[in-house]
């Protein structure tokens, strides 16, 4: 299995390899004919016995390997957010590098509760990276074995191209950041290894055509769609965004508590997935901040229509 992030910079030595043996060591893992496992499956959850375990490691290891726990632990934050699979009880949107812009705001005054004022804002995503901007990525201290990379077995029917910077380390084993033309900075740091065994290097302008087709295509397009030529979600009339470079979210803001009742009313015409309550905190690329619940495409319509009747004036303000 290959680890999120890079070791230590600043260890000496085998990171893993000395990990590996100093685990063995105080007992929490035990090596096999063939393969390696933990002591006894029962104290799994046992955090006591672990951290007694662990104090039979040397001070600077300990050190060491609880400093590698928490850069694998922010790198599965990160890539979780990314995806929208954070389940932290709030989706954050805009932390990770993407650009996040304001299409419009529909602002309704007045409820049942009074003068309180609650917004349905039309926010997009963009996460992608343009052929122009790989090329800059790219030329920034190169390394020998950056480049742009393409699949060798075709997927589908679909050749795609991918950018490699190599993160330097003084580890023989050689890590790389990858980079896709619809979802742009991958968290995980995969082996170089790996990837040439999926990929082969290819020259800039090999690469260039496979590049500007998916990133043109990924606005509209799904992954599956991009690849297959069809996706099964659009085929049954629903909407799927999975790989597309832009995304689309519909946030209710505002004094939601005021109307909490009928939000729930109508999330509750959705599917079991689509109706679950979904916090999510937003920064635009203008540095403004968007606080409130996810509202699902498909009763955006409903949901609309539900705060026109409860308020007493209703204003849409595009940006």
């Amino acid at each position: 299995m290959c680890p999120m992030v890079p070791p230590p910079s600043s260890y000496k030595g085998e990171f893993f390899s000395d990990v590996k043996t100093a685990l063995i060591g105080v007992g929490l893992v035990v090596q096999e004919l063939s393969y390696f496992s933990l002591q006894d499956s029962k104290d799994l959850n046992n955090i006591t016995r672990f951290l007694n375990r662990i104090l039979g490691i040397t001070v600077s290891l300990q050190n060491y390997l609880f400093g590698y726990f928490t850069d694998t632990l922010a790198a599965v934050i990160q890539q979780a957010k990314k995806t929208g699979k954070f389940d932290e009880g709030i989706l954050d949107v805009g932390s990770s590098g993407e650009n996040v812009h304001r299409q419009s705001s529909e602002v309704f005054e007045g409820n049942s509760s009074g003068i309180a004022m609650t917004e349905l804002h039309k926010v997009s995503v963009e996460r992608g990276l343009s052929w122009e901007e790989a090329l800059q990525l790219l030329y920034n201290d190169k390394q020998p074995q950056d480049g742009f990379y393409v699949n060798k077995q075709e997927r589908t029917s679909r050749l795609t191209a991918i950018l490699v910077k190599v993160v330097p380390t003084p580890y023989t084993v050689v890590r790389a950041t990858v980079y896709k033309p619809n979802l742009g900075k991958q968290v995980k740091k995969d082996k170089l290894e790996d990837i040439e065994k999926k990929y082969k290097k290819v020259a800039d302008q090999s690469a260039k055509s496979l590049w500007e087709a998916q990133y043109t295509a990924s606005l509209s397009l799904c992954t599956h769609a991009f690849l297959r030529g069809q996706c099964k979600t659009v085929v049954v009339g629903q909407k799927c965004e999975f790989g597309r470079r832009q995304r689309t979210y519909h946030v209710l803001s505002g004094s939601v508590l005021s109307v909490w009742n009928q939000v729930e009313s109508v999330l509750a015409t959705q599917s079991k997935r689509q109706s679950r309550i979904q916090v999510v905190r937003l920064r635009t690329s203008d540095g403004g901040r968007i606080v409130g619940v996810l509202v699902p495409e498909g009763c955006v319509d409903q949901m609309r229509q539900m705060l026109t009747q409860l308020s007493a004036k209703s204003l849409v303000h595009v940006h």
